[in-house]
């Protein structure tokens, strides 16, 4: 598992889908990826709750992609050019009081 710095960006959906549920942007020039993704009206709605309370530190995101990232042994990602994944899936990490 590998960490890095997203901005990830979250769109509603009036039906469930199927498959992937975003994609995410990497850029060899830039230090952030741009993430999007669509999840469903009432998931969104939870999640924004979640989010809109104090919280004792951030919250943090999960994205399983389809395919493997270029790693290095030190956890690092390896630019290949620009490339895009498709997010398979998403966990949240946020932390309550």
């Amino acid at each position: 598992m590998s960490k890095g710095n997203v901005i990830l960006t979250i769109a509603t959906l009036d039906h469930p889908q199927f498959g992937n549920i975003g994609q995410l942007v990497v850029e060899d020039n830039r230090p952030v990826m741009q993430g999007t993704m669509a999840i469903e009206i009432a998931r969104f709605d939870v999640l924004l709750g979640l989010l809109s309370g104090p919280s004792p530190r951030p919250a943090s995101v999960m994205l399983a992609l389809h395919e493997h990232m270029k790693i290095s042994s030190d956890g690092y990602l390896i630019p290949d050019n620009n490339s895009t994944y498709a997010i398979a899936d998403v966990s949240w990490n946020i932390p309550v009081q």
